[in-house]
């Protein structure tokens, strides 16, 4: 998928009020974030396996998922991590990025960039018939 990106989280994202928390780690706040680490937030859909709660689809995100962002200029590519919900559907943008993330991808608001779902190292995603599924192979 390519969207436009944008960057929030840390002390200096004036965007997020100082009591925001992050979708996936609800007692964590967004001004918490270390600038420097690579994280994300994507508008993801919870029920990633049918049947599955909310709560168990964010840890899906939260544990066994990870985004793969690349430059289209320069095809810099980083790993994020998923830990909060969006951006805002009004901007337009498909993702929000670290400022460590844009940084080492060479990017700045509004550029487009190729967004890819991969599973971290002990996680196996297939596709079958009915859909996707999610194999957790192992511990992080």
């Amino acid at each position: 998928m390519r969207g436009k990106c944008s960057w929030f989280g840390g002390p200096d994202d004036k965007g997020v009020n100082e009591s925001e928390t992050l979708a996936l780690y609800p007692r964590r706040l967004a001004r918490s974030l270390e600038p420097d680490e690579f994280y994300c937030a994507i508008r993801m859909l919870y029920n990633v396996i049918p049947g599955m709660t909310v709560e168990e689809g964010k840890q899906i995100y939260r544990d066994h998922l990870q985004v793969k962002v690349t430059n289209l200029k320069n095809a810099r590519t980083v790993l994020c991590k998923i830990v909060d919900w969006g951006p805002d559907t009004r901007t337009g943008r498909t993702i929000d990025l670290s400022p460590g993330a844009m940084k080492a991808l060479g990017v700045r608001t509004d550029d487009e960039v190729e967004i890819e779902l991969v599973a971290r190292p002990w996680v196996k995603i297939h596709t079958r018939q009915d859909g996707q599924t999610i194999e957790i192979l192992g511990e992080k």
